[in-house]
């Protein structure tokens, strides 16, 4: 899905982490704050969709599932997690952390995507495994590690957890409530679906930026500007030259502490990196390897080739091509700052 530029600079979006184990490690961002841990009110179960036989499978004792099953909020995860025929993961002896997406969070998705993955069993269950962690993780034990980490589903792939203005996220899915308690572990209520690093095509620019711990700096900014909706409408066709954390260290702290006390220039600095349509790399090598795009902030960039090597302005693309559904991401190794910014 990727494919690299002339100098053929190493993609690494997502680190592959082994199943069961958690390495919720402090990664050196702001002080995080604690999650409130309200339970949710009581609420009266919506009219079954599903067989009741079905649905009885999933309600033992007072396991994650059976919690899930008395919410009506969790109507559609529960009819899915049955068709994926995963009740026996909601239900076993545990202990499992459920990121568990309420309905509103499954009407986000595309139809389409929806669709597709009611049609395909595999593929939905390797979807709602994505959202299982094989230990208890609870709002106090993110906290107590720096408010991040990358701890690995029972996908076998990582999730990213990180803490923006006193909110823990996983991937780009907030923590609505949390600490939901179970007889096998916890539930944390999220308001967005995670797709799986595999699923790209499925993801948004901002979903994937937010599941990749290179983009932390990134999305935390991202988060604070409300350019969130912008890079997840999946309806966009975007091009998003992408800081990493490293390009974002080279800034001075005191730069960065600006650009978050005003929003409006963090907005402008952060619209400079996006161009409204997709350029992959090999429509800059049809440009002859140099062009002037403009970018949604209004002002052009320059971008050279040099030596092998792609650059935007100053900043050298790392990593090209990262293609998702609504568009496409290249990483740079600097900050891009507007002409009237320098």
């Amino acid at each position: 899905m990727k494919s690299q530029l002339r100098s053929k600079p190493a993609l690494v979006l997502i680190n592959t982490l082994v199943v069961g184990v958690l390495a919720l490690a402090a990664c050196g961002a702001p002080a995080a704050t604690q999650v409130p841990t309200v339970m949710p009110a009581a609420t009266a179960m919506a009219e079954p969709t599903i067989a009741p036989t079905a649905m009885a499978a999933i309600t033992d004792a007072n396991t994650v599932g059976a919690v899930a099953m008395a919410d009506s909020q969790f109507s559609t995860l529960v009819e899915l997690v049955i068709a994926a025929d995963l009740t026996a993961v909601l239900n076993g002896p545990g202990p499992i952390t459920v990121f568990a997406p309420t309905n509103e969070a499954f009407a986000k998705l595309p139809a389409a995507t929806l669709a597709a993955l009611k049609a395909d069993p595999a593929l939905l269950a390797q979807v709602l495994t994505y959202h299982v962690l094989p230990a208890k993780v609870t709002s106090t034990d993110i906290t107590g590690m720096g408010g991040m980490g990358n701890p690995a589903t029972a996908n076998g792939a990582m999730v990213n957890v990180t803490t923006i203005n006193g909110s823990v996220y996983v991937n780009d899915a907030k923590v609505t409530t949390a600490d939901v308690p179970a007889d096998n572990g916890v539930i944390h209520i999220i308001d967005t679906v995670l797709i799986p690093p595999d699923m790209l095509d499925a993801a948004t620019i901002g979903g994937a930026a937010m599941a990749s711990p290179q983009f932390n700096t990134l999305s935390m900014l991202v988060t604070l500007a409300d350019l969130g909706p912008v890079l997840k409408d999946p309806a966009a066709t975007l091009t998003v030259f992408a800081p990493t954390d490293e390009a974002f260290a080279k800034l001075p702290k005191e730069t960065v502490d600006a650009l978050i006390a005003d929003p409006e220039a963090l907005k402008k600095v952060l619209l400079y990196h996006v161009l409204g349509s997709i350029v992959s790399s090999e429509d800059i090598v049809g440009m002859g390897g140099s062009a002037t795009p403009e970018t949604v902030n209004g002002a052009t960039v320059d971008v050279t080739t040099r030596d092998g090597a792609v650059y935007v302005n100053d900043a050298m693309v790392v990593t090209a091509d990262i293609k998702v559904g609504n568009g496409i991401i290249h990483a740079i190794d600097t900050v891009l700052l507007p002409p009237d910014m320098r």
